[in-house]
């Protein structure tokens, strides 16, 4: 009962990747001068023949590229270091952009490192005899991104700004000129004092200058 189980569900994920991803032929080139040659789909597994692997062998200890081409209406090329290739275990990651109608617009193609990656050198890589490049492939579809409105739509105010308001304007409308009374409240302390020393800190004036004094009897 549980190998079926087993199965159906590999038959379920086997179905669904196969409607995710697009059935895509592809083409593979060793090095930028070389011509591109036919590969097969980007969901199975390439093996290399004998030539194949002399011509890897002879990018990855050069730093050459290995380059894939998309056979589809859009013709589309990417590249990796074949070096990269080699300490990935021959393992490619290829991420599938398409539009709305399901036509590939992009590729990204990269090679995943592992704890192995560091322990293979690429000046002196030690190939098997048999080079199987595993693919894993995704695919991503476009998303809706937010749209910016032409005019701008008002907000609430910030906190604390609708206090502000209330306490410029006042709560019955705006805030009126301020009267006598207003002022004295405020500047009391100034007027009082100032009213003190002209009303009770006078006395006789002195006489006027050239004026002449008073007689003496």
């Amino acid at each position: 009962m549980m190998a079926f189980i087993a199965q159906l569900l590999a038959f379920f994920c086997a179905f669904t990747a196969a409607k995710a991803n697009p059935k895509v032929l592809a083409s593979h080139a060793f090095g930028t001068t070389k011509d591109f040659e036919e590969r097969g789909l980007f969901e199975s597994t390439v093996v290399l023949d004998p030539t194949q692997r002399e011509q890897i062998k002879e990018l990855i200890t050069n730093g050459g590229f290995y380059r894939i081409r998309l056979d589809s209406e859009n013709e589309i090329v990417s590249a990796i270091h074949a070096c990269e290739l080699y300490k990935a275990g021959f393992k490619e990651e290829i991420v599938f952009h398409v539009d709305n109608d399901g036509n590939v617009v992009g590729i990204d193609y990269s090679a995943p490192l592992s704890v192995l990656s560091a322990r293979r050198d690429c000046k002196k890589p030690k190939l098997p005899e048999n080079i199987v490049i595993q693919t894993n492939v995704q695919t991503r579809h476009p998303t809706k991104a937010q749209s910016v409105p032409v005019q701008v739509v008002a907000s609430a105010a910030p906190p604390g700004l609708q206090n502000l308001q209330k306490n410029v304007k006042g709560q019955d409308g705006p805030r009126k000129p301020a009267g006598v009374l207003d002022i004295f409240k405020k500047y009391w302390y100034i007027i009082v004092p100032l009213f003190v020393m002209l009303t009770m800190g006078g006395g006789n004036q002195p006489p006027a200058q050239g004026a002449a004094a008073p007689s003496r009897k």
